[in-house]
C-alpha cells in the first residue's frame, strides 16, 4: 500500500495546500487519484514494449506488465522503461547477437564450409 508521505512527494505545492484542508479519508482518496493520473503510463509504448497495466508497487518502485512486439510479456520497472534501459523482452538482444556473430555458434565454426578453421 502506498503511504500518504510517498504520494505527497509527487504533488505540487498547490495540490498539497488544497489537500491539507480536507479530512484524512478524503485526503488519501484524493492523493491516490492524483498519483494514478500523474504516474499512469499504461498504453504508452517504449521502443518494442507497450505498457499493459500496473503489476505491483514495492518500496516506492512501480513494476508494469508490458507486451513486446514479438508477443511475449515482461514485467519491467518504470524507471527502466522511461530511461530506455529496457528496450524489449530480450528479443532485441538475440537479434543483435545473430546479426553480429551470425549463426556460427560459440566455437566459430562455419557449418557451410567443408574445412573448419584451424587451431
Amino acid at each position: 500500500m502506498i503511504t500518504t508521505k510517498e504520494i505527497c512527494e509527487y504533488l505540487t505545492e498547490n495540490e498539497k495546500k488544497s489537500l491539507e484542508k480536507s479530512s484524512e479519508k478524503s485526503l488519501e482518496k484524493s492523493l491516490e487519484k492524483s498519483l494514478e493520473k500523474s504516474l499512469d503510463i499504461s498504453g504508452r509504448k517504449f521502443l518494442r514494449l507497450t505498457v499493459v497495466s500496473l503489476d505491483r508497487i514495492e518500496k516506492c518502485v512501480s513494476f508494469w506488465l508490458c507486451k513486446c512486439d514479438c508477443g511475449k510479456t515482461k514485467i519491467v520497472r518504470k524507471g527502466a522503461l522511461i530511461s530506455g534501459a529496457t528496450k524489449s523482452c530480450g528479443c532485441l538482444l538475440k537479434e543483435k547477437k545473430t546479426f553480429y556473430f551470425g549463426n556460427y555458434g560459440r566455437n566459430g565454426k562455419n557449418p557451410l564450409t567443408k574445412n573448419p578453421p584451424k587451431k
